[in-house]
C-alpha cells in the first residue's frame, strides 16, 4: 500500500471520528463571538454532525457586507483559541480558517484533530440576494449555540450544492448529488422545485417529477458552465506540463534552486534522541489531510544507490566493454586513486538521489522531514578521523544541497548524550553541538535550537509539530486543497 493510500485510509477513519475537545471549545467561542457583534452565519456543507462530528470542511455563509468584520474578529481572537489557528490570505468574499490541535493535546485515533473552516458571501451559480432569502427562509438554529447561528436542512443543503455542481459543469458530482435527490419523497421534492424555482432554474414550481425532469435537462445541456471544460483541460494540461519540466530540472540539476523544498531537518549529535522525537512528529502528521513523509537520509540515498547497482549488474548490462573496463579497473588503478574516485562517485551519488527525494516530494505535494542531513555528516567527519578530502567533499555537498526551511537542533549536557549513545567522548559531543550551530550561521540557515534536558520525546515531538505546522502557515490551505482534489479525482 503507497504512502498516499495509507493517508486517504487515516483521512477516512478520521472523518468518522468525534471532533477534539478543543475543537469544540474553539467553536463555541468562534460563534459565540460571531454572534456577539451580531452577526449571522449559515452552516452549509459538512455541518450535519455537528457539533459531534463534520465533513471534510465546514462551509459558512456570511452577508457579502459582514465578511470583512468577521475575518477581524477572527484575527483577534486566534491567540486565544486553544488550537492553532491559521488564516489564509482569502479575498473580500471569501476566506478560509484551519484549526489544528496542539502536539501535546492530541489523542490520534480517538478524536480528530483538525478542522477547516471555509467563510463565504457568495454561492456560485446562485444570485446573492436569492441566496440570502432561501437562508432566511429554510434556515434553523442548533441547540446549544445563539440563534444567528444557522444551519439547512439536508435537502436544502443538497440542492445548495447541486446548483453549484451544475454551474462548475461537474458533471460527475451533478450526477451523484442528483442522484440522492432523486430518492426524496414527492413532499421533499416540491420543497425543492420551489427553491430551484427561485433560483431560476427551472420555469415554475410543480411537482417533483417535473423538478427531477427539468434537472436531468440542466444536466444534460450543461448550459451553466463557465469557465468551459477545454478551458479546464488547457489549465490543468499547462500546469501539467510545468511540473513535468520542473521536475526533471530540479532531478538532473541537484546544485539549482528551481523550488522552495517544504523540507523540515531534525539534527544533533549522536544519542541526543533524532529518531525517536522524528518518530513521534511522524506520527502525529499522520492524522492531517495533506501528504507526509519522512525518512533517515543516508539510509534512503543508499538504498537507491544499492537498487541502481543492482540493476547495472544484471547479466543484460554486462557488455564486453563493461568487463573489460571492470578488469582494468580492479587491476590497473592505484588504490589510493580507486578510493578518491569511488568517494567522489558515491557523493554523487548521494546528492543525487537526496535532491530527488526532496525535488520530486516537494512538486508532489509532500510535507518532508529527514532524520539528519549533508551538514550533519560533515560535522561528524572531524571525530571520525575521516581524510582531509573526504571533509572536503561533505562540505561541499552541505552547501550545494537543497536548504531545508527549518532546521530543529537538539542539544543536550554532553554526559546525558554520552549516557545514551557512548559514540563520541563528552568532549567530542560538546564541539560537536557547537560545531553545528556555528555551521547552521555560517550557511544562513533557518534553526531552532531545541533543549532536550529531561524532557520526554513525546513532549519534543509536539513541541516541532507546532511549530511546523506555524511555519507551513499558508501552505497547508494548498497541500489540504491538493489532498482533497486527488480524493475527489479518484472517486
Amino acid at each position: 500500500m503507497s504512502s498516499y493510500e495509507v493517508n486517504i485510509k487515516n483521512l477516512m477513519t478520521e472523518l468518522e471520528l468525534p471532533l477534539a475537545t478543543d475543537l469544540r471549545s474553539d467553536l463555541n467561542q468562534i460563534f459565540g463571538d460571531i454572534a456577539e457583534n451580531s452577526f449571522s452565519i449559515y452552516l452549509l456543507r459538512g455541518a450535519g454532525g455537528l457539533p459531534e462530528t463534520c465533513g471534510f470542511d465546514l462551509d459558512i455563509f456570511v452577508k457579502q457586507e459582514e465578511i470583512s468584520q468577521i475575518r477581524r474578529i477572527l484575527e483577534r481572537q486566534s491567540s486565544q483559541l486553544k488550537s492553532i489557528a491559521l488564516l489564509n490570505v482569502g479575498n473580500e468574499k471569501k476566506f478560509k480558517l484551519l484549526l489544528v490541535v496542539r502536539g501535546s493535546s492530541k489523542d490520534p485515533g480517538r478524536e480528530r484533530n483538525w478542522l477547516l473552516l471555509d467563510f463565504q458571501s457568495s454561492i456560485p451559480g446562485v444570485d446573492d440576494k436569492l441566496t440570502r432569502r432561501a437562508l432566511a427562509e429554510w434556515s434553523s438554529s442548533f441547540d446549544g449555540w445563539p440563534d444567528q447561528i444557522g444551519r439547512l436542512p439536508e435537502v436544502v443543503e443538497l440542492s445548495f450544492n447541486l446548483v453549484g455542481a451544475l454551474y462548475r459543469n461537474d458533471l460527475s458530482k451533478s450526477q451523484i448529488l442528483f442522484s440522492r435527490l432523486k430518492t426524496f419523497p414527492e413532499k421533499r421534492l416540491r420543497d425543492i422545485a420551489t427553491l430551484f424555482s427561485d433560483f431560476g432554474l427551472v420555469a415554475s414550481q410543480g411537482t417533483g417529477e417535473a423538478l427531477v425532469a427539468s434537472i436531468q435537462h440542466l444536466i444534460d445541456q450543461k448550459s451553466l458552465a463557465r469557465p468551459s471544460r477545454a478551458a479546464e483541460e488547457k489549465s490543468r494540461n499547462y500546469g501539467t506540463v510545468k511540473k513535468r519540466i520542473l521536475l526533471i530540472l530540479s532531478r538532473k540539476l541537484f546544485f539549482l534552486s528551481f523550488i522552495k523544498p517544504r523540507l523540515y531537518v531534525i539534527s544533533g549529535a549522536d544519542g541526543v534522541g533524532k529518531t525517536t522525537v522524528c518518530n513521534v512528529v511522524s506520527g502525529l502528521f499522520e492524522d492531517l489531510p495533506l501528504n507526509f513523509s519522512s525518512f533517515h537520509h543516508s539510509k534512503y540515498a543508499k538504498r537507491v544507490a544499492i537498487q541502481k547497482e543492482e540493476k547495472k549488474r544484471s547479466p543484460e548490462q554486462r557488455t564486453i566493454f563493461y568487463l573489460g573496463a571492470r578488469s582494468i579497473w580492479r587491476k590497473l588503478v592505484p588504490a589510493e586513486l580507486k578510493n578518491r574516485v569511488l568517494g567522489i562517485l558515491n557523493e554523487a551519488r548521494y546528492l543525487i538521489a537526496l535532491n530527488e527525494k526532496v525535488s520530486v516530494g516537494t512538486l508532489m505535494d509532500l510535507v518532508l522531514l529527514t532524520d539528519r542531513y549533508a551538514f550533519d555528516r560533515a560535522i561528524k567527519a572531524e571525530f571520525v578521523g575521516k581524510k582531509n578530502w573526504q571533509k572536503t567533499l561533505f562540505h561541499i555537498s552541505s552547501k550545494i544541497s537543497k536548504t531545508p526551511r527549518c532546521v530543529f537542533l537538539l542539544v543536550d549536557k554532553p554526559e546525558k548524550v554520552f549516557e545514551r549513545k557512548q559514540e563520541l567522548s563528552e568532549i567530542d559531543i560538546d564541539s560537536y553541538q557547537k560545531n553545528l550551530i556555528a555551521m547552521m550561521k555560517e550557511y544562513g540557515m533557518n534553526f531552532v535550537r531545541v533543549p532536550v534536558s529531561d524532557r520526554k520525546p513525546e513532549a519534543i515531538g509536539a513541541t516541532l509539530f507546532d511549530q511546523m505546522v506555524t511555519d507551513l502557515d499558508l501552505d497547508l490551505f494548498a497541500l489540504i486543497s491538493a489532498f482533497e482534489s486527488k480524493i475527489q479525482e479518484d472517486d
